[in-house]
């Protein structure tokens, strides 16, 4: 098996994820995005379609390439760890708060307002027994 030997200049990278962005702010992502709200992950989907047309327009146009120059856009966060634009530029980095959060294990977390699967709005507390432990799973529908 041959080993592939790829890789991204970091200014290239840097103005791939530039593209992107802009990309993603577009009315057009945007209505597509919508056209398929209520397709399970079509906004990842479509997501994916938009960075796979950006590694094309910089030339990386074969399925190999294509593939890795993705996943390059997707980790320059990671491979430029001390580069501030690779922290600020893309929405996915930037906006990313789990990141960021305040809470660590054994945290008493506050007592909110939360809807379980039937969308009725039930208290955070009251859904807790103190006799088991208990398994909290957060995410948003952005």
């Amino acid at each position: 098996m041959e080993l592939i030997n790829f890789t991204i200049p970091q200014e290239k990278l840097f103005k791939m994820l530039v593209v992107e962005e802009k990309q993603r702010f577009s009315d057009e992502y945007q209505q597509k995005c919508n056209v398929v709200k209520n397709e399970v992950n079509g906004w990842l989907r479509i997501s994916e379609e938009l960075q796979q047309e950006v590694a094309k327009l910089f030339g990386y146009e074969d399925q190999i390439s294509n593939i890795l120059a993705v996943d390059f856009m997707r980790r320059a966060s990671q491979i430029y760890k001390d580069d501030k634009r690779f922290q600020t530029t893309s929405v996915y980095v930037r906006e990313n708060k789990a990141k960021n959060c305040k809470y660590k294990i054994g945290d008493t977390i506050p007592n909110i307002n939360i809807f379980n699967l039937q969308n009725k709005q039930l208290n955070l507390y009251n859904l807790l027994d103190e006799t088991k432990y208990n398994i909290i799973i957060c995410s948003s529908n952005t």
